[in-house]
């Protein structure tokens, strides 16, 4: 069985390596996000689904909020060619390299696309530039900018490969931060991933779900059909939506928990089972003079370890969720 191997590291970096025996003509670059858990237990980003669809990934994950541009990152990179060359030898095909990341590694993947040869990126959530005097703008990783990092945003000689940048258009951060992305560099695909939030990949996660999206990106082709179907049968799409219900057409809640799909992908009784979603969308509609249906809600409950508390501090005022 294939493991984890850690190739390499340095004070600012590691290089982690899933690379099955078998030749394959696709590899994975991944890179880290802010605050990940993947420091400090022995894995990188994307590690489950290398393992479920048993193809190389080579992650580079980095120790702090550096952006990959703390020193030792042209060691590291250095180290993931020197891992994909052998794989390209022993393949009998082109190979073709795929870079991923999240937030800050959404970021790494478009700036280093260049450097390691990418032939299409998929970047979750990506961030330009955390420079203020670069981008004239504030956003929540600002507090992360180091002076190593001035004029850090991506460069179009430094990005040869098309970029599939996957954000949510309701998170207005990561809206704005996509939208500059597309307007300074070329090749860049905008896909919309409604009430995903900034962490998109829950709302797509699954190793079917991402080899779809490896054969649309590799394919340049156009992923809008894609992430549709697949979130049509995510429970954390259609859980999110359901949060998203509950705040802007509170009404429609009940309506929504019963509809097939919330039902069948499960969303319904993750809902149902959280111990704050269903009191605060209860209150929210006796605060909207709703009663009726908060009790029509309520009595959905069927956990008393949930149902309970939720009437007791109903009974002392809604203001309380």
């Amino acid at each position: 069985m294939t493991e984890i191997s850690t190739e390499f590291a340095n004070d600012g970096y590691f290089v982690r390596s899933f690379i099955p025996a078998q030749t394959s003509d696709v590899i994975v670059v991944s890179f880290t996000g802010v605050r990940a858990n993947e420091r400090y237990d022995g894995t990188f980003f994307g590690q489950q689904v290398a393992k479920a669809l048993n193809i190389p990934f080579i992650g580079i994950v980095a120790r702090s909020e550096s952006w990959y541009l703390e020193n030792g990152i042209n060691e590291a990179i250095a180290e993931v060619r020197r891992l994909i060359a052998p794989i390209r030898a022993a393949c009998q095909h082109h190979v073709r390299i795929v870079g991923y990341g999240v937030s800050m590694g959404g970021y790494a993947a478009i700036k280093y696309a260049r450097a390691l040869e990418f032939d299409a990126v998929i970047s979750l959530a990506p961030i330009y530039s955390i420079d203020f005097e670069e981008t004239g703008r504030l956003n929540f990783c600002s507090g992360f900018y180091q002076p190593y990092m001035k004029g850090m945003a991506p460069k179009n000689d430094e990005v040869t490969a098309p970029c599939y940048i996957l954000y949510d258009p309701h998170n207005a951060e990561d809206k704005i931060e996509a939208e500059v992305i597309r307007d300074n560099i070329h090749n860049v695909r905008c896909v919309a991933v409604p009430y995903a939030t900034h962490m998109v990949g829950f709302s797509l996660k699954g190793s079917r779900n991402f080899a779809a999206m490896l054969e649309t990106v590799l394919a340049n082709g156009d992923s809008t059909p894609v992430i549709r179907k697949i979130r049509s049968r995510s429970a954390e799409n259609i859980l999110y939506m359901l949060v998203a219900c509950h705040g802007k057409k509170p009404t429609l809640l009940v309506k929504a928990l019963n509809s097939r799909r919330a039902c069948e992908t499960g969303a319904r009784e993750r809902f149902l089972t959280s111990y704050r979603e269903p009191g605060r969308a209860a209150a929210r509609l006796i605060d909207l003079g709703h009663c009726e249906k908060a009790f029509t809600l309520l009595k959905m409950l069927h956990n008393p370890d949930i149902a309970v508390p939720i009437f007791s501090k109903l009974l002392t005022g809604p203001a309380n969720f």
